[in-house]
């Protein structure tokens, strides 16, 4: 674990309660889960640094995200809980 991570990110959000809020349809809209997905690209800048491995990988997330690069088909908008599937 991480014991000092609540010291430096207030707002957490990561993959489990992204899963966890596609799946209870917490997102009323896709900017609300853009949201997040970006959340997770910052928690990790912020906990780990800018340059840290999981950094990349949250930011490479997010611009794929934005690009529709993780939907059903490029360019089209997926569900969020089909993003969600296809990070497993």
């Amino acid at each position: 674990g991480m014991p000092d991570y609540h010291d430096v990110v207030s707002d957490v959000v990561d993959l489990a309660l992204l899963r966890q809020r596609a799946k209870g349809r917490h997102y009323a809209d896709d900017a609300a889960l853009r949201a997040d997905v970006r959340r997770v690209a910052t928690n990790s800048a912020a906990y780990h640094g800018p340059d840290s491995v999981y950094t990349t990988w949250a930011n490479d997330l997010a611009a794929r995200y934005d690009a529709g690069g993780v939907g059903p088909r490029h360019g089209e908008r997926p569900r969020p809980i089909d993003v969600l599937r296809r990070l497993q």
